[in-house]
């Protein structure tokens, strides 16, 4: 993921070994979401943090605005250019009459040991980078 927040893929083939020298990354993969916006060359204010689950396949990625996702992501074939499916990260309500926060990117995902499926992240302080 860029800083601008785009996810860039690399389709690994013979050509992409390092023993060829240095490459670059150039697809980017679409995410076609109605939540996601861009604006002045940036995706949401720019890109936070991306995993990928190999066990779940599964594509976890957030960005500055504070909007986190879900994705699967299957093998695809050459060609692939977007995410058929993208879900929207959202946990907790407002109480009422409770001042407004903006909500923060998930960050630093991990999968926990012998529970296959269960996926943990922590949500980043607006002060700090992960």
């Amino acid at each position: 993921m860029t800083s601008a927040g785009y996810i860039c893929t690399q389709e690994m083939h013979e050509e992409s070994l390092a023993i060829h020298g240095p490459f670059f990354v150039m697809d980017v993969l679409e995410n076609f979401h109605s939540e996601v916006k861009e604006s002045n060359g940036q995706v949401e204010g720019g890109g936070v943090s991306v995993y990928y689950s190999h066990a779940l396949q599964l594509l976890f990625f957030s960005y500055s605005s504070g909007k986190s996702f879900v994705a699967p992501l299957p093998y695809f074939e050459k060609g692939y250019q977007g995410l058929p499916q993208l879900f929207m990260i959202s946990w907790g309500k407002k109480k009422e009459g409770a001042a407004a926060t903006a909500p923060q990117p998930l960050c630093q995902w991990s999968e926990v040991p012998n529970h296959p499926g269960l996926v943990f992240s922590v949500m980043q302080n607006s002060m700090s980078f992960c």
